[in-house]
């Protein structure tokens, strides 16, 4: 299964983000939630609120399977600060987008570590799987061999 990124604007135009397709929910969820600081950005530069719009991760033959809106995302302190000065929405936005993407390469560090840590116990248990098997073939083998 595949899955893709839609971007949904404010006045709810609804348009396919790139070319990207992501293997799984989690790497779709990560990158919009990257892509939302520049993306605000580019409404902010069109004069658009960019707490109306969301991204919506979809399977790749369309059935939309989350919202990420980009209130979620971005610091409440920049929605309260543009209903008293709009102006300093562009300026905040643009600060915290180092913040946001440390944030998004956290969460991509520590899904890679729960996978890694995954991957070990797999192992591990496939490991205890094989032992258990060799000792009941080995002792299978032995009342065999002894005529028990």
């Amino acid at each position: 299964m595949s899955f893709v990124i839609r971007l949904r604007t404010g006045d709810g135009t609804v348009r396919l983000l790139g070319d990207l397709v992501f293997e799984t929910v989690e790497e779709a969820y990560l990158d919009a939630c990257a892509a939302i600081p520049e993306a605000a950005g580019a409404e902010l530069r069109a004069r658009r609120n960019p707490f109306r719009c969301a991204f919506l991760i979809a399977e790749h033959d369309g059935a939309v399977l989350m919202e990420v809106p980009f209130s979620d995302i971005l610091p409440p302190s920049e929605r309260e600060s543009s209903r008293s000065d709009p102006a300093l929405l562009p300026v905040r936005a643009l600060w915290d987008v180092a913040l946001l993407r440390a944030r998004v390469d956290r969460a991509r560090q520590l899904r890679s570590q729960v996978e890694e840590r995954q991957r070990r116990a797999a192992l591990k248990i496939d490991r205890s799987f094989r032992l258990i098997e060799q000792s009941r073939i080995r002792h299978f083998s032995g009342a065999d061999a002894t005529g028990r």
